[in-house]
């Protein structure tokens, strides 16, 4: 890992990697190989910040009075012109991401981020596996061959897998040994359009039931508990590597002119922002149809359709799972809520009600 963190380093390529920050593990661009945690442990950060910044400038409409007015596209600014590699992403964050890349596969600006980032994933050694198939976060050849990536590192075998042409290249050009992966041959291939098996997968009909789960439980009486522990403060949904939905903002700003031969009052000039935000379903404005009007006003209402969004409406939009098992969730909630606790009692009240 050592000889690609250099070999990217020296190619000009801004380095994300797991670090401590603040005293929190968390996932920050990197210039110091030893600076990475290769633990098993797993950041309140997920990787979705490097390829779907939490605000980005969509484009720009300036209009000022010695020149005509104009449109230009944003999106090439920022990360989009910057070379990326994402190094270490767990298996299941590269679920996640594979999410984004099939929800975002014909978003230009999405896309345009997305071309520039490399992957290199990596499978910490000793790590236990769960026994709820949902929360199992263990490395396998299986599970590998569904999602996107270049090039992945399983530490136990001391193997690497390949999963692009840009990572062969690379592991070649190093000459580092590896192992084809199925995925391979179609690289960003939910984009694409292409054929995934994912749907036969164990995690897959697991979360199948899961899904039922959710779908004969919504009238129970845990959600009004949860509605009265929560705080809406939103942290979970901040963490949480598959949320993805955005709210479209609008700004206005006034720009000193660069030129100081402008007259005073055509030094300035106006220029209307548009730019696309995280959004939050626990917050109020996510759901304000109108003024002073609430669809979900209650948090009680609110936490359900977090919960419906991921194990529900996810799987029916993308055959894919909205939740990866990370328990980012509950590990910066405020309040203590736990993700496998409330499953687990969701799951003993179905079985009560089935006929």
């Amino acid at each position: 890992m050592r000889k690609l963190f250099n070999y990217f380093k020296a190619n000009n390529y801004q380095i994300w990697a797991h670090t401590y920050f603040d005293n929190n593990l968390r996932i920050r661009p990197v210039e110091n190989f030893e600076k990475i945690d290769f633990s098993s442990k797993i950041p309140i950060e997920s990787w979705k910040q490097a390829i779907f910044p939490a605000k980005q400038n969509l484009f720009e409409f300036n209009n000022s009075p010695s020149s005509p007015s104009y449109f230009s596209r944003q999106s090439r600014r920022g990360l989009g012109g910057i070379k990326i590699v994402l190094f270490g992403v767990r298996i299941f964050d590269l679920e996640a991401i594979y999410l984004y890349d099939t929800v975002f596969a014909n978003d230009p600006y999405y896309q345009f981020n997305r071309k520039n980032v490399l992957i290199v994933g990596f499978a910490p050694k000793k790590q236990k596996k769960d026994t709820e198939v949902l929360f199992d976060k263990t490395f396998s050849k299986e599970r590998l061959s569904h999602f996107n990536f270049d090039i992945f590192f399983d530490e136990t075998d001391k193997k690497y897998y390949c999963g692009s042409k840009l990572g062969e290249q690379i592991l070649k050009k190093l000459k580092i040994k590896f192992n084809n992966s199925p995925s391979s041959s179609s690289y960003f291939k939910r984009g694409l359009g292409g054929v995934t098996a994912f749907e036969h997968s164990e995690a897959w009909r697991d979360f199948l039931e899961w899904k039922k789960v959710i779908e004969h439980t919504l009238d129970s009486k845990i959600w009004e508990e949860l509605g009265k522990t929560c705080l809406a403060c939103g942290k979970c949904s901040i963490a949480c590597p598959t949320c993805f939905c955005f709210d479209i903002t609008h700004e206005l700003k006034v720009i000193p002119r660069e030129s100081a031969l402008t007259p005073r009052k055509s030094a300035m000039r106006e220029s209307a922002l548009t730019n696309r935000n995280w959004g939050n379903c626990f917050y109020q404005e996510f759901h304000r149809i109108a003024p002073n009007n609430f669809m979900i006003d209650q948090i009680r209402d609110r936490i359900l359709f977090w919960y419906f969004h991921k194990f529900v409406r996810v799987p029916k939009d993308y055959s894919l799972r909205g939740c990866v098992g990370c328990e980012r969730c509950t590990e910066v909630c405020p309040v203590g809520i736990n993700i496998k606790k409330i499953l687990s009692t969701l799951r003993k009240q179905q079985s009560k009600n089935r006929p």
